[in-house]
């Protein structure tokens, strides 16, 4: 029988992730800690090819990559901004009270569709999806992450990412 020659990955070994748009936070993380997708994966108590299928993909679950920043002691946690223009200061404002720290992981989502007034039905059609589909989000908890991004790019928002460690 003929041995079949497997050609290395040009991914993955050192951190060379590319292409990847979506999970760059995690990718800049794992860089950041030195992280492997092997480490990634039996801290959470998975296999390496999941973690490695994420990346690949560019894709998962916001829940699953929650649980890989508790894992390793840190908070991940999203916003969407308004998109203004930049003048020659960052300024950042906080004129409400802070209610991402409700314990939900869309609680960033449900916030910013009420605070800027965005109409739920006009959002699923502007994304291409079902009207139910982004009451299901909310209800369930979870999204994939891309969706977060093209929820931000559908309202004109920018996404505001933070990773803080857990005290």
């Amino acid at each position: 029988m003929a041995k079949i020659e497997r050609r290395p990955s040009t991914r993955g070994r050192k951190g060379n992730w590319n292409n990847v748009n979506n999970l760059k936070f995690l990718v800049d993380f794992m860089d950041e800690l030195g992280l492997t997708t092997t480490t990634v994966a039996s801290r959470v108590g998975l296999s390496r090819q999941s973690v490695f299928y994420w990346l690949e993909k560019d894709e998962a679950k916001l829940s699953s990559i929650d649980k890989v920043f508790k894992a390793f002691g840190y908070r991940l946690s999203f916003e969407y901004e308004k998109i203004r223009a930049e003048g020659i200061a960052s300024v950042t404002m906080n004129v409400r009270k802070d209610s991402s720290c409700d314990g939900r992981l869309l609680s960033f989502m449900d916030n910013a569709l009420n605070r800027y007034h965005i109409d739920r039905t006009s959002l699923s059609e502007a994304l291409g999806i079902g009207k139910t589909t982004i009451y299901y989000w909310l209800t369930r908890d979870d999204i994939f992450v891309s969706y977060i991004f093209k929820v931000a790019d559908a309202a004109g928002l920018r996404v505001k990412i933070s990773i803080d460690p857990i005290e």
